[in-house]
């Protein structure tokens, strides 16, 4: 099926997928729309079945999306490895979610910062008030899930305002001459979605960056393989005079 069939598909609250034994819940009103206009490539497709699998909640499906050593990164917490540790994961947040009566307005939509299409989960009280905005950005290889991670809208502190995941990249050479001193990694933060590698194995630096009317200082990670910025944290929002 070609992306732009499946965006037709799955543009809607409502899916038609093959029976399963993990079947949606339909006490929870959760709803699945595809932006319009995404790329029409691989990742898109991948991107499209892994989210309609989390609407769903139809699991069996997730597991063959996977590599056999995928890995499922929580922003800050934990790594885990295998198809069946990434399905249980899957499983258990969905648990937690319905067990506090969450619900989660998935979205496939474009990301600046990867240049692919992401999966964006909304979850808000059965009241309608938002508690919590997440993202999954998704590696691929081979065609199938090398590296999956889900981060807040914005890795930072509420008051660090006017930065988020949907800001695009720094340009590689602009920080490569405006960085300051060199941080050590950390893991489960941000993987090169462009060659795989994990945080820990890139390189970090502070850097500040001037966003017109304001600036940020934080910390930057690069991948001096692809020479892309990974991510960008920032540590403090300093308003101009």
């Amino acid at each position: 099926m070609s992306t732009k069939e499946q965006n037709n598909r799955y543009n809607g609250d409502a899916t038609s997928r093959p029976s399963c034994t993990d079947k949606k819940d339909e006490n929870v009103s959760n709803t699945l729309m595809v932006e319009h206009g995404l790329p029409d490539d691989i990742h898109t497709e991948i991107t499209i079945s892994f989210a309609t699998c989390l609407f769903t909640q139809e699991f069996c499906e997730l597991e063959g999306l996977l590599s056999d050593d995928v890995k499922m990164i929580s922003y800050k917490k934990r790594t885990i490895k295998g198809k069946d540790e990434f399905v249980q994961y899957w499983k258990w947040l969905s648990d937690v979610l319905k067990a506090d009566q969450i619900i989660t307005d998935y979205s496939v939509k474009y990301n600046a910062l990867s240049g692919h299409a992401i999966v964006a989960c909304n979850q808000k009280s059965v009241f309608g008030s938002v508690v919590g905005e997440a993202y999954v950005f998704l590696h691929l290889e081979n065609g199938k899930i090398s590296i999956a991670i889900i981060t807040p809208k914005q890795l930072q502190p509420r008051m660090v305002r006017y930065y988020d995941q949907d800001t695009p990249p720094l340009d590689y050479d602009k920080i490569m001459h405006q960085k300051n001193e060199i941080i050590s990694p950390e893991p489960h933060r941000m993987p090169c979605l462009n060659c795989g590698r994990l945080s820990d194995e890139l390189e970090w630096y502070k850097l500040e960056i001037d966003s017109g009317p304001y600036s940020h200082i934080g910390q930057v990670s690069v991948c001096p393989y692809c020479k892309k910025q990974i991510e960008f944290y920032p540590e403090f929002f300093i308003r101009k005079q």
